[in-house]
């Protein structure tokens, strides 16, 4: 009996050591992201007779990428918001991928729009701690002109650029209490 249960806490023991050496699953996410981007780069980065001609700029943009953290609390060389992070990108003839690390966790309440001319940009955070970005808006919320935004009006994020990455990033609608539908 005692050989028996010494067996099974030896054998427990190798088993929480094996598992405590692994990386944590935002660390594998983070990599197999990483691998990820880097072979589809490279299945761009070999022109071929019917590869588009925007695929040599994919691999120059991945290259040549600027990375900032976007974090309300400022500080160093982040943005607080996303929308001051995507003012720094160029509007037009951008060669550069422009990667925004959204602090984990963070809850930011902005709309989002990455206009046609920001191209090559990147949100990334955590995926076992991702950034949120919600806003509030239903087909149904008066726009400027005081009529309903309908559908696309009313999207939390409208992206219109090309090369657009999103990773670990959750994208959410959360319309205002007064709107919501209640189950009687």
């Amino acid at each position: 009996m005692a050989t028996t249960t010494t067996q099974l806490l030896l054998k427990l023991g190798l088993l929480l050591l094996a598992l405590a050496s692994q990386p944590s699953p935002s660390q594998q996410s983070q990599a197999f992201f990483e691998i990820w981007l880097g072979q589809n780069s490279m299945q761009y980065g070999t022109p071929t007779m019917d590869t588009p001609s925007i695929a040599g700029d994919i691999v120059a943009a991945n290259a040549t990428a600027v990375h900032a953290a976007v974090d309300p609390a400022g500080g160093g060389k982040q943005y607080r918001t996303i929308a001051d992070a995507l003012a720094a990108v160029p509007d037009a003839n951008n060669t550069r991928r422009y990667v925004f690390r959204l602090k984990p966790g963070q809850v930011f309440r902005e709309k989002v729009a990455v206009g046609e001319g920001k191209r090559y940009v990147t949100f990334e955070s955590d995926p076992a701690n991702p950034a949120v970005v919600v806003w509030n808006n239903t087909a149904a919320t008066p726009g400027k002109d005081g009529k309903p935004l309908g559908a696309a009006g009313s999207a939390t994020v409208a992206i219109e650029a090309s090369n657009f990455i999103a990773n670990g990033v959750v994208f959410k609608v959360l319309p205002s209490p007064s709107l919501r539908f209640h189950n009687s």
